[in-house]
């Protein structure tokens, strides 16, 4: 039982050791069945072990478990300690250098939303912005965040509240600006009315919750975070299921920066 492996941990035992056979053998066998455990997965019951030990040697990362139908002996059992002693450093390690590149990676993306702030401030023109939105590429390829498309939609009268009403009746008027790896930039304008195309009904409805959204169309696998409340920031690449949540996050600090870039076009 796991309160008396902890006891024995507590203790300073060099291991635990549980004994079961007959019925109760069966029953830890089913449980670790039900658990996902591989071992006795495809083995018929009447093949199951009717007497098994079950040892837990400790160590200062944790402990190796081991099962056997014999007792194992503890010149084996010291060396399974030792074992279990040198992957506890290497994954103390591995841990380790983790939090590190993840320290680097957080100092990468925090000096290239800078740097893209600090652009957007010194925007003189509305040509400017086609500028911003090649500086925000050139970010996400530094942070190693890599795409195959991006795109960030933006609407050409925005609104603070938006609603299906209000596009019903105004219309969806917005500029997608599409850029590429080398930061190239190609915007282009559309003007769509009511009723709108399903597609088009739920590119908005995404645009009114504000929310980041993952999805796949014709094999490409689809990133999309609000841009504020100007449009949306959408990445795109083939062959790929989904993305972490740090992806997430970073692309919204992107597009977030972009949309005070925006903000800034709409005012000059």
């Amino acid at each position: 039982p796991a309160g008396t492996a902890s006891k024995a941990e507590e203790r300073g035992d060099a291991y635990f050791h549980l004994y079961r056979e007959g019925a109760d053998a069966k029953e830890v066998v089913r449980r670790s069945i039900e658990d996902g455990g591989p071992r006795w997965r495809d083995t018929p019951e009447e093949r199951w072990p009717q007497a098994f030990n079950l040892y837990l040697v400790f160590h200062k990362g944790g402990n190796v478990s081991v099962q056997s139908e014999e007792p194992i002996a503890e010149e084996y059992l010291t060396l399974i300690k030792r074992f279990g002693e040198v992957f506890g450093y290497a994954h103390s390690r591995y841990v380790e250098l983790q939090q590190k590149e993840e320290q680097n990676r957080r100092l990468a993306v925090d000096a290239s939303v800078q740097r893209l702030r600090a652009e957007v401030q010194s925007m003189e023109q509305a040509s400017d912005f086609e500028r911003i939105l090649s500086l925000l590429t050139d970010g996400l390829k530094t942070v190693e965040l890599d795409f195959e498309g991006c795109e960030i939609d933006v609407l050409d009268e925005p609104t603070e509240n938006p609603t299906m009403d209000h596009f019903a009746s105004e219309g969806f008027r917005y500029t997608t600006f599409k850029m590429d790896a080398g930061g190239n930039v190609a915007p282009s304008s559309y003007a769509l009315s009511a009723p709108f195309p399903s597609v088009i009904e739920r590119t908005i409805e995404r645009f009114i919750a504000g929310e980041p959204y993952q999805g796949t169309s014709e094999g490409e696998a689809i990133l999309e975070v609000p841009a504020g409340s100007y449009g949306r920031l959408r990445v795109t690449w083939t062959e790929r299921e989904g993305f972490a949540e740090e992806e997430v996050e970073t692309l919204r600090e992107f597009a977030e920066a972009g949309a005070l870039g925006y903000a800034r076009y709409l005012d000059i």
